[in-house]
């Protein structure tokens, strides 16, 4: 005779009633890293804002940084710099969410004047290479001005806001 232990009705409806979240990024069990944000208005230039995002950037967190991107909108961001140097992972939501915050701030809704929209709203900063090829597979590439560091894109900004005609700046590393 084995001497095999049986488990408990109270273990085996306890690992049964709720299935543990996926990891968007792995696919196993488990929970996914809070995604963190800090946004802020640059303090030498009005209208921009620098978003830092580190974590995951899925259909569970791209919420958290719609809703972040909008607080620096009603604070009056008219061009936004985003650090994706921590970001290890974006899906689809991410690219939508990307698109949708460079189409809302190219249409110039968010600005009383009727001047034209500032060229290159939004700046991303920082790719990995997984997150570059899914943008440049996406064609997205073309939409956004990618830096190495926030210092050179705040920099290709302060060219923009001196010389809007010129839109070649030697600081970009595309």
């Amino acid at each position: 005779m084995s001497a095999t232990a049986t488990p408990s009705p109270t273990s085996q409806s306890r690992a049964m009633s709720k299935p543990r979240p996926v990891d968007s990024c792995t696919g196993r069990a488990g929970s996914s890293p809070p995604l963190r944000i800090d946004g802020h208005l640059h303090p030498d230039y009005p209208g921009l804002a620098i978003v830092t995002v580190a974590g995951l950037v899925d259909l569970t967190t791209t919420g958290q940084l719609r809703d972040r991107i909008a607080i620096l909108f009603g604070l009056g961001a008219r061009s936004v710099i985003l650090d994706l140097s921590a970001v290890t992972f974006m899906d689809s939501t991410g690219l939508s969410l990307l698109t949708a915050t460079h189409k809302l701030l190219r249409s110039g809704r968010l600005t009383a004047s009727s001047a034209s929209p500032p060229e290159d709203c939004v700046t991303l900063v920082g790719l990995n290479d997984r997150i570059r090829k899914l943008l440049r597979i996406t064609g997205m590439t073309r939409l956004f001005p990618i830096y190495r560091s926030v210092d050179a894109a705040v920099l290709a900004h302060a060219h923009r806001q001196r010389d809007p005609s010129d839109h070649q700046d030697p600081a970009q590393s595309n």
